[in-house]
């Protein structure tokens, strides 16, 4: 859409310019005055090459986009300023051009009388299901405001995971990155000259060195076919992995890996945890909030679980007794959950079970990034000393001959 600069006032007379997108005129001005401002003047902004609407499908729109949204609109809607002027004011501020795109859209919905959680639902990619459920909950009893509060410091959590492993993980990835560059290095540039001065002197080589020989001759030579595989690979597994019935069995193997096996259980049980009690303490039934929080695990396996846990509500147990089937919960935690519902504070025990579960991912992820740099160690240690004596047992060969 063409971007206009414009300036207006508000009632009091105070003036003020801006820009918006907007398809024309007359919306330019059905904006400002829905708003309860008056347009000045106005004049059309050139749109670079650079400027394309093209360039918006390549952004993406990250957590601390949607937490940031999340909680302006949470403080605007909460000072009695409607939810339609909320968003003008937001959009206009808004960085990420994909997420300012998007929300423009959602304006023109709610204008055209549609409810703000169905206009969220049609971008399924950045509201998900659980993110426009909350806000449904929050419009159909008219506690929008503290519905998108909780909604911030679920995602402000959700932030804090993400971003530790992320600093935990770099040191190790970093330790990968240099020794596969090194690896690459000895096999497609120093090999092969030890590879023309060996076959001249004819020195018979040990078998590491063959080893070492037959792996630089396959990367210097079939290195397309290597790369050619590699992606065939990558993307059958991603097709596969996306798969209902490829996704079910990757989510299952992951929590059978050692070490980061636990630290996935422990991150869904508290995604579940945490969805639940937002969920439950807002008001909405344990069926629809159980219903609900299958989106925000992201382990197909786990949501297998949850939705044999809801046919297991259904026919009228209890949560707990079917939560220790499972392998996501301590007995600590079900012990909590337990108490909670037989003493109707269900929804305070699972806030006290959130706590208890944001220590145990810290710890867990603290345990696998040890694990993790130490195994990477090993393995660049062994794979050092392993080129070491290939390169060095044919040279002490050919210094004997020498001598």
């Amino acid at each position: 859409m063409p971007i206009y600069k414009y300036k207006a006032r508000d009632e009091e007379g105070r003036s003020f310019s801006g820009r918006i997108d907007v398809s024309g005129e007359e919306e330019l001005q059905n904006r400002l005055e829905s708003s309860g401002f008056f347009l000045v003047e106005f004049s059309l902004e050139k749109k670079s090459l650079l400027d394309a609407d093209i360039a918006e499908k390549f952004l993406v729109v990250g957590l601390r986009n949607l937490y940031t949204l999340t909680l302006q609109l949470a403080n605007i809607v909460d000072t009695g300023i409607p939810l339609l002027a909320s968003l003008n004011s937001i959009v206009e501020g808004c960085r990420n051009r994909k997420l300012r795109a998007i929300l423009k859209v959602v304006i023109k919905d709610l204008e055209s009388g549609s409810s703000f959680a169905a206009a969220l639902s049609k971008h399924p990619k950045v509201f998900s299901k659980f993110y426009t459920s909350m806000v449904e909950l929050g419009e159909s009893s008219g506690t929008l405001p503290k519905i998108l509060s909780g909604l911030a410091e679920y995602i402000k959590k959700e932030m804090a995971i993400k971003r530790k492993i992320i600093f935990a993980m770099s040191y190790p990835m970093f330790l990968i990155m240099v020794g596969t560059v090194l690896v690459i290095f000895v096999l497609t540039y120093i090999m092969p000259q030890f590879i023309t001065i060996f076959s001249e002197e004819k020195i018979p080589l040990p078998l590491p060195t063959i080893i070492l020989v037959t792996l630089s001759t396959i990367v210097t030579r079939y290195w397309y076919l290597l790369l050619v595989s590699l992606i065939g690979m990558v993307v059958g597994f991603r097709f596969f992995a996306r798969s209902n019935y490829g996704g079910l069995i990757v989510d299952r193997l992951k929590l059978r890996i050692p070490v980061m096996g636990e630290v996935i259980k422990k991150v869904c049980a508290k995604r579940f945890i945490d969805g639940l009690n937002l969920l439950y303490t807002s008001g909405l039934p344990i069926l629809s909030a159980l219903n609900t929080v299958k989106a925000i695990v992201r382990n197909r396996y786990f949501e297998k679980v949850i939705a044999s846990l809801v046919a297991h509500i259904s026919t009228g147990k209890d949560l707990a007794s079917y939560l220790r089937l499972s392998e996501f919960f301590p007995p600590d935690i079900l012990a909590m959950i337990k108490s909670g519902e037989e003493s109707g504070t269900l929804g305070k025990m699972l806030n006290k079970a959130s706590s208890i579960y944001e220590e145990e991912v810290n710890y867990a992820i603290e345990m696998l990034v040890s694990a993790f740099e130490i195994g990477v160690i090993i393995v660049v240690g062994v794979g050092v000393g392993f080129v070491a004596m290939a390169l060095l047992f044919p040279i002490f060969r050919l210094r004997g001959i020498v001598s």
